[in-house]
């Protein structure tokens, strides 16, 4: 299982696991964060080459 957020609490990883939705490709079965916990991610690092990506899923919210 996926265990690499750095800035989320155990209880927090474990609400974002839940929201990740499953995708398919090629018969490989993979998890993909839901936008909402990359974003609180990405701000809870703060890391300046994660500020585009902040922007873009801050205007996806709209």
């Amino acid at each position: 299982p996926m265990k690499s957020l750095k800035t989320l609490s155990e209880f927090d990883f474990d609400q974002a696991y839940l929201r990740a939705k499953t995708g398919n490709f090629e018969g490989l079965t993979f998890k993909v964060i839901h936008a909402q916990d990359l974003l609180r991610e990405k701000e809870a690092t703060n890391r300046p080459k994660d500020q585009g990506d902040i922007e873009h899923l801050r205007n996806l919210e709209e």
